[in-house]
């Protein structure tokens, strides 16, 4: 789920070293899974990705694991994970959204249609 929440940012443009460059980290602060079915050792998985409307600071990302092995993919996981900006001088969650991740954020939004 981190590579594909990596994937998409670069995706955009975005790489995480430049969120780690500007001086912010992007932490998971809830991780929240739900298992329906295995996805059994050597099948093909699918992992579908996508970021739920913002609120506020937090970054909410949806999956969906599916078992590709047939022609009509069977939802296996749902997923979510909440992603909160960090100063890494303070090591203090953001109360605004700094200035720094705004394009990121606008980004994001754009891409998802939020």
């Amino acid at each position: 789920m981190e590579a594909a929440r990596v994937d998409c940012l670069r995706t955009i443009g975005f790489a995480f070293e430049d969120c780690v460059a500007a001086g912010y980290d992007l932490p998971v602060v809830d991780l929240q899974m739900r298992y329906r079915q295995p996805l059994v050792l050597g099948a093909d998985g699918l992992l579908k990705t996508r970021l739920e409307k913002s609120r506020g600071i937090r970054l909410t990302w949806l999956y969906e694991i599916y078992d590709a092995t047939t022609d009509n993919p069977q939802l296996c996981i749902t997923g979510q994970v909440v992603l909160v900006p960090i100063n890494m001088a303070t090591r203090k969650i953001a109360r605004r959204l700094p200035t720094e991740l705004q394009p990121l954020f606008t980004a994001l939004e754009g891409y998802f249609g939020n």
